[in-house]
């Protein structure tokens, strides 16, 4: 996997050692997609949930659902595989951990495209069972090629809603304008926190090594950086045509944040459980008891969204957008380039009318 000019993480072959067995093309879900037959579709059962444990409760995003996960198969000999942030590297990675102390850095959002392949290809060796978090691209994908090795039974799969995979080069620029002084490689990056409650957690915080804030920004005061995930500018072109829609998931069990009016007041975080499988269904029964849970009705089963929230058309000027992210002070040069494309595209509706 090597990153493209654009900053996303693609698959590139080595001539020099390949056997040409065609086996990378007919996995891959964007040159061979997955049929929507051969994905999980039906949700056999939901709930709302979140933790017991206040403390793991306030380091999650939502409700904690993969942490109450996590804590069921520590018991049954499961290693846990998930993504963590890297700031020597500057990037979202896929690590395994043997313990759900181990597992703690992958608490929390990781609005970043994650680097899978060490952590992929260290758990198709061996015989130990893992519990594997991702994005529904990455968790069908991985169905895909355990499937074809015959190796299901020792993985179970959790994916989530996602909102598409931003450029590294996005993150990279807003480091070098938020950072200022500091070495980005030196900070660490928290997503989502509640310093605010949970209905209020679009907070993005960048502490040094020693705990230090040296930068906070919340989407509600105009955060640049949300501004633009949020809007999906800078995404994965594969991510603007997102085939793992409503409930079509690779996954034992989806989980997503639990927004709306039922739990408006909960200012702690709810997150929507999903199950999809037998295996599913059997894992979350022992989870759920880490959990205060309410049951979901049929209507809210019902109303699964249609699209992923970025399975629209690319934005205008993307990329060159993208390319401006390169040059001195980029950020800003493409922040005002997306402005651009902003005005235009509200006199191009202005003109309709």
């Amino acid at each position: 996997m090597k990153q493209s000019r654009e900053g996303f993480w693609v698959p590139r072959v080595n001539a020099a050692t390949c056997i040409g067995c065609g086996q990378c093309v007919r996995l891959c879900p964007t040159r061979n997609p997955i049929p929507r037959e051969a994905l999980h579709q039906r949700v056999v059962s939901g709930v709302a949930a979140w933790l017991k444990d206040a403390a793991l409760l306030r380091a999650s995003s939502s409700g904690g659902a993969i942490g109450a996960i996590v804590q069921a198969l520590a018991g049954e000999g499961y290693g846990f595989c998930g993504v963590r942030y890297a700031p020597e590297h500057l990037r979202a990675e896929h690590f395994l951990a043997e313990t759900p102390e181990a597992f703690a850095p992958a608490r929390g959002s990781k609005y970043l495209q994650s680097l899978t392949v060490p952590a992929f290809r260290e758990m198709l060796t061996g015989e130990k069972k893992w519990l594997v978090v991702g994005t529904p691209c990455q968790i069908a994908a991985f169905r895909r090629v355990i499937q074809t090795r015959g190796m299901e039974d020792r993985f179970f799969l959790v994916d989530f809603v996602c909102h598409g995979v931003p450029s590294a080069k996005l993150w990279e620029a807003f480091l070098r304008r938020a950072a200022k002084d500091h070495n980005p490689h030196d900070l660490d990056a928290i997503w989502r926190g509640k310093t605010r409650g949970w209905q209020d957690s679009w907070e993005l915080r960048l502490t040094d090594n020693d705990g230090k804030t040296v930068y906070v920004d919340y989407a509600t005061q105009n955060n640049l950086w949300y501004r633009h995930f949020l809007r999906c500018t800078a995404q994965n072109l594969p991510c603007y045509s997102c085939p793992f829609v409503g409930t079509h998931s690779g996954a034992d069990i989806r989980v997503r944040d639990f927004w709306g009016e039922r739990f408006k007041e909960n200012t702690a975080g709810v997150s929507r459980v999903e199950v999809y499988t037998a295996h599913g269904v059997e894992v979350w029964e022992h989870a759920a008891t880490f959990c205060e849970t309410e049951p979901l009705s049929s209507e809210e089963i019902a109303a699964v969204e249609t699209k992923m929230p970025c399975a629209t058309p690319p934005a205008w000027g993307r990329k060159t957008f993208i390319r401006l992210l390169d040059w001195p002070n980029g950020f800003i040069w493409a922040h005002r380039w997306s402005l651009i494309g902003c005005a235009w595209a509200r006199l191009r509706r202005l003109i309709r009318k």
